[in-house]
């Protein structure tokens, strides 16, 4: 188990070996998840992005080319 500690102002620092674990980077967005039992989880923000950005990432990847 990992203690953290609430500052002043309220922010709250992860410490660097739980973020590698959970693979959240400097900067990422992360998303928290209140329950009604008064637990809260967190997990790394699924990247924003559009459907161009996706489909260009498969670009060059195969000599297929895909048709409906």
């Amino acid at each position: 188990m990992t203690n953290l500690t609430v500052t002043a102002r309220g922010p709250v620092t992860f410490k660097k070996a739980l973020l590698w674990h959970l693979g959240i980077e400097s900067g990422q967005q992360v998303d928290v998840f209140k329950s009604p039992d008064g637990r809260v989880t967190f997990q790394a923000a699924a990247p924003k992005g559009t459907i161009e950005d996706f489909i260009d990432c498969l670009a060059d990847k195969t000599k297929k080319t895909a048709t409906l």
